[in-house]
């Protein structure tokens, strides 16, 4: 199993543009700790969180690091005209050397698109369209095409992302209709903060969906392993710190959540979501990722009410007592 690093930028005592510089600093300990991903979101004019535009800060991730895989967990397509998208992850792939991960979502775009002055009649559908979209724009050649969110003709582009066909494309996970959506369109899935209580049903629908529409095992399996999940995480040497120290985090995640719609229980949200205690414990709640045939876990160290130092430590101890340990689970 993998290890990913993952941050919406929440605002944070400290200010916003620290938060973004020591996010870029975790990204670089991370890559050379050997984390093989780093997740950024899409997030616009609240507290929790802050990347107006995921593609310059992974931009300049792509000239601070050489070998980390850089993601989106997700850009959400409903704020995207597809087309100037496609162009802008081409430039991104090719500055990266080919590490861009392209995840996206229809999205909980509320507080984004009434400030962006957007409505939207159908935001599955102009998913669906948006997302299709990609790959065909990605080959570079000529095309007209009749949609109804984008029609038009696209002249074609000379500059092409350096993967090919095309960057990897993944769907985050919200619900089970995205799980079957994600299944039939062959897309690897990019999972929230399940309980294990629900992960597990969602990708046993995943499967099955995928098997009822010809998918060989060779296939599921390959399509898991290119699946992940994310995770909160917070470590310290003591279950008791550990537990004091999740909660004073997230009671900060949920105070900023409320602004996007995202209303939480404490005590609830903390056991689902929040994987915390000894570095051990952590470790093998981690490796449940594994045990169920996804190749990465994403961890969220750096939020809500948790403090830089806390931070760093849960950091460093993931690089040096967890990643040994589960670099071999699912293998």
């Amino acid at each position: 199993m993998r290890l990913g690093l993952f941050s919406t930028i929440q605002s944070r005592p400290g200010g916003e543009a620290e938060a973004l510089r020591r996010f870029l600093r975790h990204a670089e300990r991370a890559e050379a700790g050997g984390f093989e991903s780093v997740w950024l979101a899409e997030r616009h004019f609240t507290a929790y969180g802050t990347i107006g535009n995921p593609v310059v800060l992974a931009s300049a991730l792509a000239q601070r690091t050489s070998r980390i895989r850089i993601g989106f967990a997700a850009l959400i397509l409903a704020l995207h005209n597809p087309f100037r998208l496609a162009g802008e992850l081409a430039v991104l792939d090719v500055l990266s050397g080919g590490r861009l991960l392209v995840g996206v979502g229809s999205g909980r775009a509320g507080v984004e698109a009434r400030a962006l002055g957007l409505t939207f009649d159908a935001p599955h559908a102009l998913f669906d369209e948006a997302v299709a979209l990609l790959p065909r724009i990605w080959r570079g050649e000529a095309f007209d095409h009749a949609g109804p969110h984008f029609p038009g003709h696209f002249p074609g582009t000379r500059l092409r992302p350096e993967q090919r066909p095309h960057p990897p494309l993944l769907r985050a996970i919200v619900h089970d209709d995205s799980a079957v959506a994600a299944a039939r369109a062959r897309m690897p899935m990019l999972l929230g903060r399940f309980p294990r209580a629900r992960l597990e049903p969602t990708v046993d629908i995943y499967r099955r969906t995928l098997a009822e529409t010809g998918a060989s095992e060779e296939e599921i399996s390959g399509l898991l392993r290119r699946s992940a999940a994310l995770r909160h995480v917070v470590i310290a040497p003591k279950e008791r710190e550990a537990a004091a120290v999740a909660r004073e985090a997230m009671s900060g995640y949920i105070d900023r959540a409320h602004e996007v719609n995202e209303p939480h229980e404490l005590d609830d949200f903390l056991e689902r979501a929040c994987v915390y205690g000894p570095a051990g414990a952590v470790a093998e709640r981690l490796a449940e990722v594994a045990g169920l045939g996804l190749g990465t876990a994403i961890a969220w160290v750096d939020f809500g009410g948790i403090g830089p130092r806390h931070a760093d430590r849960t950091l460093e101890s993931l690089i040096t007592e967890v990643l040994p340990g589960v670099e071999s689970a699912g293998a």
